[in-house]
């Protein structure tokens, strides 16, 4: 290298330095901004807080609001006892739903006496050492119209839970969200304290409401100008799971940034997808052998967020170390899941993004199998 491109070299990067300490280099905040964007809004938490505000923007879900609306009104009129689990993956919006039946009740003329708690803080205590749930049964009584339990499947003790809720509560209408796996482990014994009046399953969103659900994000995420989304690439790798698609289209603005795109195009959305492991996942649990899905399933049903132990799959599925070891890391090297090392104990868990994905695939097998 001569004198002469040296000196370039190091006085283009003097400049380019000078041009950062001036906010000329284009951050993906500054992208965002500079395509009608608010940077503080484009996060899964502040989108799911947006639409917790406003439960008339939720996508998808009218039939299930008026079905569970008819059970109200039936329970008005014969006074009877009426249980609708709400059953869905994760990221279905089984929450969103349960917020926006709320909001509907409370908006109505006519008086309700509606209560509604989360079970996964069943467990947690007040400064006075009161559990949570105490707390919430103390606002029960025979005059309550409506209970409403979120996150079942978050409690360990849920049907002991739900069996002082119904005692306090008494011929109520109960609506109660839950995963699939921990539904189909808890339902009998739910199912002697509440009967099922009616499931509902929360499916994943056809195209068009996929469409919907962007163009909502769009419109509560920018104030102005203009950008071309994808909105067919994100259905078909996210399947229109609602959870999924938000987190895709948060990533894949952060694809477009960093490839330098000013439209969130098929290979923004591919490439976030990539990067969050989900390309081709179904093609991957659908190779997968009856020994490795349940494995699995045993994963989802188990009570510890670290994950589990090998050996505790050695147990509970009667097979040797080695054959555990094995399926494994199998599922370790398809991207499915994840460990985590603490010791000299090893916990596998199922990777966040893939979670919805196995549980479909869980579905799927229960109902066909």
């Amino acid at each position: 290298m001569s004198e002469l491109d040296r000196l370039d070299k190091l006085h283009r990067f003097h400049e380019a330095l000078k041009r950062g300490k001036l906010g000329r280099v284009e951050s993906f905040e500054l992208w965002l901004r500079n395509r009608g964007f608010n940077p503080e809004k484009v996060n899964s938490k502040y989108i799911h807080r947006f639409f917790l505000n406003n439960p008339l923007k939720i996508v998808n879900y009218d039939e299930q609001l008026e079905k569970i609306g008819g059970f109200v009104g039936l329970n008005l009129s014969d006074g009877k006892k009426y249980h609708i689990p709400l059953i869905g993956i994760k990221g279905s919006g089984k929450s969103l739903l349960l917020n926006a039946v709320r909001y509907m009740l409370e908006s109505l003329d006519e008086e309700l006496n509606v209560k509604a708690s989360d079970a996964s803080l069943f467990a947690e205590t007040l400064d006075d050492d009161e559990f949570l749930f105490y707390e919430f049964l103390d606002t029960l009584d025979s005059g309550v119209n409506v209970v409403i339990v979120d996150s079942c499947e978050r409690d360990q003790r849920i049907v002991e839970s739900l069996r002082e809720i119904n005692r306090r509560a008494g011929d109520s209408v109960y609506l109660t969200a839950w995963t699939p796996e921990k539904w189909r482990y808890f339902v009998e014994g739910v199912e002697d304290l509440l009967p099922v009046s009616t499931e509902i399953f929360l499916e994943p969103f056809e195209i068009q409401h996929t469409r919907e659900l962007v163009d909502t994000l769009m419109e509560f995420l920018r104030r102005d100008g203009a950008l071309e989304v994808d909105a067919a690439s994100l259905h078909e790798f996210s399947l229109g799971i609602p959870g999924i698609v938000v987190d895709l289209f948060i990533q894949s603005l952060k694809e477009a940034f960093l490839k330098g795109k000013d439209a969130v195009d098929r290979e923004a959305v591919e490439g976030a997808a990539q990067k969050m492991g989900i390309i081709k996942i179904m093609d991957k649990l659908n190779s997968l052998s009856d020994i490795q899905l349940t494995i699995l399933n045993s994963i989802l049903l188990s009570w510890d967020e670290r994950g589990v132990r090998p050996m505790m799959l050695v147990e509970e599925l009667n097979k040797d170390k080695a054959t555990i070891s094995y399926h494994l890391h199998t599922l370790l090297s398809e991207g499915i899941l994840e460990v985590e090392r603490s010791g000299r104990s090893a916990f596998y868990r199922i990777r966040r993004f893939a979670i919805p994905f196995v549980q479909l695939k869980l579905m799927e097998m229960v109902e066909y199998g």
